[in-house]
């Protein structure tokens, strides 16, 4: 299966106003997650392109949609409304392409690792119960607003991850998991010194659907990693990278092209079943992506998954 690819990335190709990202009278200039209530047409209409492209799973506009994150913004009160609002438009873009394509396409309701590690806190940093109380929230607002799962992205500490795991059980404990980690060294180990084996482990505690590997460093440092999620995921494997490391501007090199071709070794060892784009990709990387796919052998595994 295909997943989308960047939303800020293409969100920031708009010709977005200081309007656009005000909420309340509160100007949150920079937080994309604003758009779901300011500009749900814009929103809807990146969704429908990266389905148009390709993609079967659409991420809901919701990464950084919880209490924590949004405080940065002043937006914090309208955390709820926002995920709300987020897996709404992106359950009526799959619904609208689905009979228009005649194919099921599924919501991914997206929940990031906020920016504070449980692990090695700050001062005055938030604690566990404040943390699981966000992703409570969201993952409430994005189960009501019609997300098909839940994925928990870009995992750099495995203790904001289980409490992640903790909040969505204990909203529905047998709605889908995904859990999907970062690493960004060749170590493979997360920013809180866990390897990919621990992020399988946990996954398998959680009972997941699927484990998978985004962003971080190119396809070709990650081949090595792939090949250990593969051989020890309890679950589907799935795998979604950046279109190579930002310039000083914050721009991506990989042409669609290019980072396609990236990807083809993890596609011809058979090492996911799951693959898509994170940083920096658009719809015509998915597109490039899709063509690629179609000819590509499915993952093997021993394993009852």
């Amino acid at each position: 299966m295909i997943l989308d690819g960047a939303f800020g990335t293409m969100a920031q190709r708009m010709p977005l106003t200081v309007a656009d990202f005000t909420v309340d009278g509160i100007e949150a200039h920079g937080c994309y997650e604003a758009l779901c209530l300011t500009r749900p047409d814009i929103v809807k209409d990146i969704h429908l392109r990266y389905l148009r492209a390709g993609a079967d799973i659409i991420t809901t506009n919701s990464f950084c949609a919880n209490a924590i994150d949004l405080a940065a913004s002043g937006l914090a009160h309208r955390a709820a409304d926002i995920a709300l609002a987020a897996a709404r438009i992106a359950r009526s873009a799959a619904d609208e392409y689905a009979l228009e394509a005649r194919r099921k396409c599924i919501v991914a309701g997206s929940i990031g690792p906020t920016g504070h590690p449980l692990s090695s806190p700050a001062p005055g940093a938030p604690g566990i119960a404040a943390m699981r109380q966000a992703f409570t929230t969201q993952t409430e607002a994005l189960m009501r607003g019609g997300a098909d799962l839940i994925l928990i992205e870009t995992v750099y500490d495995l203790l904001n991850a289980e409490t992640a795991l903790e909040a969505v059980s204990k909203v529905d404990s047998g709605i889908p998991v995904i859990i999907s980690a970062t690493v960004s060294t060749p170590t493979g180990c997360l920013h809180s010194g866990h390897d990919i084996e621990a992020v399988c482990s946990m996954a398998k505690k959680a009972r997941a659907v699927a484990v998978c590997l985004n962003c971080g460093t190119n396809p070709a440092m990650m081949l090595p990693l792939m090949r250990t999620l593969a051989r020890n995921a309890p679950c589907t494997v799935g795998y979604y990278p950046s279109a190579g490391l930002p310039d000083a501007n914050g721009l991506y090199a990989d042409t669609p092209r290019q980072w396609a071709e990236k990807m083809r070794p993890i596609l011809e060892e058979g090492l996911a079943d799951i693959v898509g784009g994170c940083c920096g990709t658009t719809p015509a990387h998915i597109r490039a992506l899709a063509s690629m796919v179609r000819n590509a052998r499915p993952r093997k595994s021993d394993k009852n998954e």
